[in-house]
């Protein structure tokens, strides 16, 4: 099945959704999480994920998405908060997701890779109780995450603002891309 480049100012429905509605498996996926990795719902995010002209989704601690660590923890000593170094050892020893980086970041990210199909059961499940969209919110990605454009959209409206924290020769924005 051949992708294309999600181009975030394009309306419509971006390949990564039709995907996921559609029947055929995706070679190679692995484990899931779904039921949760110990943490608060709220820190949970859904991210589609393009690397590799592939198409992935993952469904993990929200902070690990920040790209580049390094603005991410300047950002907040400018702000005049007292910022440990750690190395980023809560994020795999990465500073940077991107160039060489990315190969170890996604491969630290495996365990939280979530099948398409178990996405799709999840959404109709909550649909059935559903009153309001933000029962079923939940299951949709909030953060596009292009490797093979160097693009993300965000789509979280909350803290923190992946768009800005992106790797140099990237393009962030925060927008809509359903």
């Amino acid at each position: 099945m051949a992708s294309k480049v999600v181009d975030p100012t394009t309306p419509g429905l971006p390949l990564v959704w039709s995907e996921l509605f559609e029947e055929a498996a995706i070679p190679g996926e692995v484990g899931s999480v779904m039921q949760g990795v110990g943490l608060e719902e709220e820190q949970l995010i859904v991210v589609a994920v393009r690397f590799g002209d592939e198409w992935r989704w993952y469904r993990s601690e929200r902070d690990c998405w920040v790209l580049d660590q390094t603005k991410w923890r300047r950002a907040f000593m400018d702000a005049g908060h007292a910022v440990p170094d750690t190395g980023f050892a809560e994020r795999f020893g990465i500073a940077v997701a991107d160039g060489t980086a990315v190969f170890m970041f996604l491969s630290h990210m495996e365990a939280f890779r979530v099948f398409r199909d178990e996405l799709r059961t999840r959404l109709v499940e909550a649909s059935r109780t559903a009153s309001e969209w933000w029962d079923v919110a939940s299951c949709f990605p909030t953060l596009l995450v292009d490797f093979d454009g160097r693009v993300l959209v965000s789509a979280y409206a909350e803290s923190p603002r992946f768009e800005e924290y992106v790797p140099d020769g990237w393009h962030g924005q925060y927008g809509d891309f359903f």
